[in-house]
């Protein structure tokens, strides 16, 4: 109804204008009646409607507030006495596991024993028994295959290796830098060896030789020359006393 009533063309807003269309209608033509009695009778219906409905809402908006404020009471209420019964049952749980402590030890340890035993002489033969009739020997199945796996695997990488490692040694030994860097390996070893031999061989063997050879050439020079030293000077007295005996022979 009232969205027939603001469909009315008496009710329409025209949006350059923000009066309605009734107010315009009636300064031009007063004598003109938009508005029926039986419309202005649901208008007030309506209005009458609306105003219970508020009443409605204010007093259901207590009622909930009402509620509400009970609600809260009843959870403190609630959360108090959840606290209590906690506390209650913390008590009694204590209380119990000190009277009951000792029993809860020896009931333990009682268990504890009674389950090695029981281990000990059922479970453990029971996994004696399958691991020697079953488990060992898929073991061992497993390790024979795993074995040969592994030796092949082995062989085959081996071969390969020692095939690229030949290849590579052989191309690395006739390479122009390898042989380069030998032979000067070799040389420089090879020469500081020589010369330490060489030197150890002059100092050992030609220095003595060298030493016994002048001592045997000085000794016999020395000799030559004490005896023609020896020879000339017997030469000279001769030849003196010749001299002197041809100057007597004059004089006399």
């Amino acid at each position: 109804e009232v969205q027939e009533i603001l469909s009315s063309p008496c009710y329409y807003v025209s949006p350059h204008s923000p009066q309605p269309q009734q107010h315009v209608m009636t300064t031009q033509s007063p004598n003109i009646n938009c508005v029926p009695d039986t419309t202005n009778n649901k208008l007030k219906e309506i209005e009458h409607t609306i105003n219970s409905l508020k009443g409605d809402m204010s007093a259901l908006t207590q009622a909930l507030q009402n509620h509400s404020s009970e609600i809260q009471i009843l959870r403190e209420e609630l959360r108090l006495s959840r606290a209590n019964s906690d506390n209650e049952i913390l008590k009694a749980i204590s209380d119990g596991t000190v009277r009951c402590g000792l029993d809860q030890e020896r009931l333990a340890s009682q268990i504890i024993k009674e389950v090695q035993s029981a281990v000990l002489s059922n479970v453990l033969p029971q996994v004696t028994t399958e691991f020697k009739n079953n488990i060992k020997k898929d073991v061992n199945e497993t390790l024979i295959d795993l074995k040969e796996i592994v030796q092949t695997e082995l062989t085959q990488r081996l071969t390969l290796t020692d095939q690229a490692l030949k290849e590579n040694l052989h191309k690395m030994v006739r390479s122009k830098p390898i042989v380069e860097l030998l032979a000067s390996s070799l040389t420089g070893a090879a020469t500081a060896s020589m010369e330490q031999l060489y030197k150890d061989t002059f100092v050992k063997i030609a220095v003595p030789l060298f030493e016994n050879a002048c001592t045997t050439m000085f000794k016999q020079i020395n000799e030559a020359l004490t005896q023609g030293l020896q020879e000339y000077v017997k030469e000279t007295e001769l030849y003196s006393n010749k001299s002197n005996d041809r100057t007597n022979v004059e004089l006399v």
